[in-house]
């Protein structure tokens, strides 16, 4: 199906937006049992039977892949239906009624892990919940109907945010000659002094706590982790905190770094800075998977070193996470500065320092002090693993 899924019962198409809010990884990032103002609300279409009942189809459940048991068990109650043309329909968005809104967070779990699986999304042996239609009210909300009317596709009648969104998760979306032209624009308006390029940046939450005259440079290649960080910047950074200084764009930091941060260089003059924001770990690095994933950050090091000797950036930082339990797939410090600087010749090293290994957060803190934007919240994959003991690290290359 191009387009969302339509339903006969409002508890349908709010688990079916719940669900999604928790596979985009919006979940994590609002926190536990938190969501979206523009989740309690649905859609509600009135059609004339009579003309446009045959433009109606029944699909099977909605799923993209292979399904897990515990995902096809809790829709198998539940019927998808898709039209053929959106534009004719009258439609209004309308309330969904707390008990019942609560009815349905209820079937799904708190927090999904940070592969964002459906046994970490849906509770097992329950299925979507029913409803009637008085489940739902009409309840105007000025603010989120101004903020969604912005996001209306020209001659659609529906709001659909993901299409809004969705070329963030297309690996097409990678042409850096308009990234570094949307830099310049954005350091053109004088309203920043320096530039962070966060080259696995994730779903961004950490970059999204900086200070707003700093602008992020967010590059990641799982584009729905892109998506999610878009999503939270509109309705949640934005609204909350004024921000507007994330850039969003389809990378894979193993192809042009060097590159990309020479071009950057050729048209603004600010200062610019290099994270690497918690680059994954490998639990084996000597198999195959290990070394092509340690392979692809060794070369995204040296293009970014390769940057700095050649005065195209200022510096670089790698911040990650540590656990002392030898079982727990964590980095240690030592082996990350190796791998730093394990593709590079001693000439590239000449006027290069790594610095020592500094904390960021202690186990159980709830602020970290970045080596970048300074005291903050700790958020994102960090949050995540305080679960679990870890601590956060730092090193610097200049």
């Amino acid at each position: 199906m191009s387009t969302p899924p339509l339903f006969s019962e409002p508890a349908h198409a709010a688990a079916w937006s719940v669900s999604r809010f928790h596979k985009d990884g919006l979940a994590n990032i609002w926190g536990e049992r938190n969501y979206a103002d523009f989740i309690f609300y649905v859609g509600v279409v009135t059609l004339d039977a009579d003309a446009q009942i045959n433009k109606v189809r029944l699909h099977d459940f909605v799923h993209n892949g292979n399904p897990s048991d515990i995902e096809k068990d809790y829709w198998s109650s539940v019927k998808f239906y898709s039209v053929a043309d959106l534009n004719i329909f009258s439609t209004e968005y309308m309330y969904i009624n707390p008990p019942k809104f609560q009815e349905i967070v209820a079937t799904f779990k708190s927090t999904p892990c940070y592969q964002l699986s459906a046994g970490s999304i849906y509770k097992r042996g329950v299925c979507c919940p029913s409803s009637r239609q008085s489940d739902i009210v009409f309840k105007r909300s000025q603010s989120l109907a101004a903020r969604l009317s912005n996001l209306k596709p020209s001659g659609g009648s529906f709001i659909q945010i993901e299409s809004t969104f969705a070329y963030l998760k297309k690996k097409e979306y990678r042409n850096l000659d308009k990234l570094v032209s949307i830099i310049k624009s954005f350091v053109d308006t004088n309203m920043y002094d320096t530039v962070v390029v966060s080259v696995c940046c994730g779903r961004a939450e950490t970059e999204a706590n900086c200070d707003p005259r700093v602008l992020c440079v967010c590059l990641d290649s799982d584009g729905s982790s892109l998506f999610a960080s878009k999503v939270a910047e509109y309705f949640l950074w934005k609204k909350n905190k004024g921000k507007r200084n994330l850039i969003h764009h389809h990378h894979d930091y193993k192809e042009g770094l060097y590159e990309l941060l020479r071009d950057i260089r050729c048209c603004i003059k600010i200062p610019i800075h290099v994270l690497f924001q918690h680059p994954a770990p490998s639990s084996d690095p000597t198999s195959q998977l290990g070394r092509k994933h340690f392979a692809k950050l060794a070369a995204a090091s040296r293009d970014c070193i390769k940057a700095l000797q050649h005065k195209h950036a200022d510096s670089i930082h790698f911040v990650y996470d540590e656990h002392s339990s030898p079982n727990k797939t964590t980095w240690k410090g030592d082996d990350l500065k190796s791998l730093a600087i394990s593709e590079c010749d001693e000439s590239s090293l000449i006027n290069i320092s790594v610095s020592e290994v500094a904390e960021v957060s202690a186990v159980d803190e709830d602020t970290v002090n970045h080596p970048l934007f300074g005291n903050i919240d700790r958020c994102g994959w960090a949050k995540l693993k305080m679960k679990t003991g870890c601590c956060e690290s730092a090193f610097s290359v200049a």
